[in-house]
């Protein structure tokens, strides 16, 4: 299971929530996303795969990969 955050610093950070791992941050946009959206994993043995999301704001809608 994973944790995506958006916020006022404009970074998106994926985390591993079972480890705590930060897989991902980076700075994209310069506005605060609003909507967030992932494919959802294939089963227990894809349950660490996260290949990307979707995310809104102002300025447009973004597609980040993380992998």
């Amino acid at each position: 299971m994973h944790v995506l955050l958006g916020g006022e610093d404009f970074y998106l950070r994926v985390w591993r929530l079972k480890s705590g791992e930060m897989l991902y941050e980076d700075k994209f946009m310069n506005s605060v996303p609003s909507v967030l959206c992932w494919p959802r994993g294939g089963g227990s043995n894809r349950s660490d795969y996260f290949p990307g999301a979707w995310l809104g704001s102002r300025e447009g809608l973004f597609y980040v990969n993380t992998s």
